[in-house]
């Protein structure tokens, strides 16, 4: 039975890099936790260039109820600057984080189990409500 069974694919490419000079240490990039690469800690890595790319998969079961979901990320940054912030831990070796989890109520509540450098669980919110809690 396929009706209410819809899957849908989302990918999305983050590139960034500084033209010239030193980025101020604001406009760094940092990457690691649930909305970057799944699996590793909040802001793991960092740099003033860097490549993410994420892509999930998921799939209606009791719609508008229960939905599956894969996901996965991939990242690299870089110090490409003369004077790097001597706290960033830059990913020059790809890395990698995914994971599987459940959304509930039309999306909006997220269970998800990530690996990356460990697994981790995550609870969240969907990303385009939280302005409004």
């Amino acid at each position: 039975d396929s009706e209410g069974k819809t899957t849908s694919f989302l990918s999305t490419l983050r590139v960034s890099a500084p033209v010239s000079g030193n980025l101020p240490r604001q406009y760094q990039a940092l990457l690691g936790g649930r909305e970057t690469i799944p699996g590793y800690a909040y802001r793991a890595f960092g740099g003033d260039a860097y490549v993410l790319i994420n892509a999930e998969a998921s799939r209606n079961v009791w719609a508008p109820w229960l939905r599956l979901r894969a996901f996965g990320a991939f990242g690299m940054t870089d110090v490409l600057g003369d004077e790097p912030y001597p706290r960033l831990r830059p990913a020059t070796d790809a890395v990698f984080g995914g994971g599987v989890g459940v959304s509930l109520f039309w999306d909006v509540l997220r269970f998800d189990i990530a690996r990356g450098d460990r697994w981790r669980t995550i609870f969240a919110i969907q990303p385009n409500l939280r302005d409004i809690l």
